[in-house]
């Protein structure tokens, strides 16, 4: 009696596609299932209204959904993302980037062994410092004209500020200062 070379033996956990002239053989010895483990949001921390930002984690094999009000859920395979760990909980690092914000790293503890998902309270970053010019406008004067909404009296002069679009747009060009007698 001859045995079948092995490749030859039916496998019930291989099942082979077919794709054109390519073949490819799929093991469906492992099923998994992805669950979402962390949920959260992130926030303006002056106005708490949600930011459109960019999140990445470590490890990065973790699925992220992003919504654009500022929401976001972390999904993955505790099995596969996870190694077995003797302590109750796995370390996950968030960097979170926004446009015109400071960005924020937090190491956030996930459960091992569940239960998911985990709420994360609102991540809070801070907007980045605009920029902020003056000029003097005129002497100080006992009262300040209505005609110049941003002028402040400061140490004897009226100064004029603006901050860079869209804040407000360019103030209008230089009068000369009114020296005072």
């Amino acid at each position: 009696m001859r045995l079948a070379p092995l490749a030859a033996l039916p496998d019930p956990m291989v099942t082979t596609l077919s794709a054109g002239a390519l073949r490819y053989s799929v093991a469906t010895d492992f099923t998994s299932v992805w669950q979402v483990l962390l949920t959260g949001s992130v926030v303006n921390e002056f106005t708490g209204r949600g930011v459109d930002f960019e999140l990445r984690t470590d490890p990065t094999s973790l699925f992220v959904r992003v919504v654009s009000d500022g929401g976001f859920a972390i999904a993955g395979c505790p099995e596969l993302d996870f190694p077995p760990t003797p302590g109750p909980s796995i370390l996950v690092q968030l960097d979170f980037q926004a446009s015109g914000y400071r960005p924020a790293r937090q190491l956030v503890p996930l459960p091992s062994a569940g239960p998911w998902p985990v709420p994360w309270p609102p991540v809070l970053l801070r907007p980045l410092p605009g920029v902020l010019q003056g000029r003097i406008t005129q002497d100080v004067t006992p009262s300040v004209p209505s005609q110049a909404p941003a002028c402040l009296p400061r140490t004897r002069r009226s100064v004029r500020f603006f901050c860079e679009p869209p804040c407000s747009p360019m103030p209008p060009p230089a009068r000369p200062c009114a020296k005072s007698s």
